[in-house]
């Protein structure tokens, strides 16, 4: 099976396709949570950085870090110049976590 075309090694393409895929996985990175997020949201995140996924993460319940933070903390600095995905907006308070 061939590689869609933005996966393949040195090819760099933002589209459409592209963004449900990284969407898509940050929905599916949310579901990590499910059952220990009451009453918040379940939420993932994906940072990704020229075409590629270079940290994950998801809330995973009160009193732990929002999965944006997750995400980021994991990529370091190879979230720099990047975007990330997430199934929801993020976060603009802080508070518990």
């Amino acid at each position: 099976m061939e590689l869609p075309l933005w996966m393949q090694s040195g090819r760099i393409l933002m589209t459409g396709e592209q963004d449900r895929y990284f969407l898509s996985r940050a929905i599916e990175l949310a579901r990590g949570g499910m059952g220990k997020n009451f009453p918040n949201p379940l939420v993932g995140a994906v940072v990704v950085n020229d075409g590629r996924i270079v940290g994950e993460g998801f809330y995973s319940g009160p009193g732990s870090r929002h999965a944006e933070v997750v995400a980021l903390s994991r990529s370091g600095e190879k979230a720099r110049g990047g975007a990330i995905y997430l199934n929801l907006e993020p976060c603009c308070h802080h508070g518990m976590t």
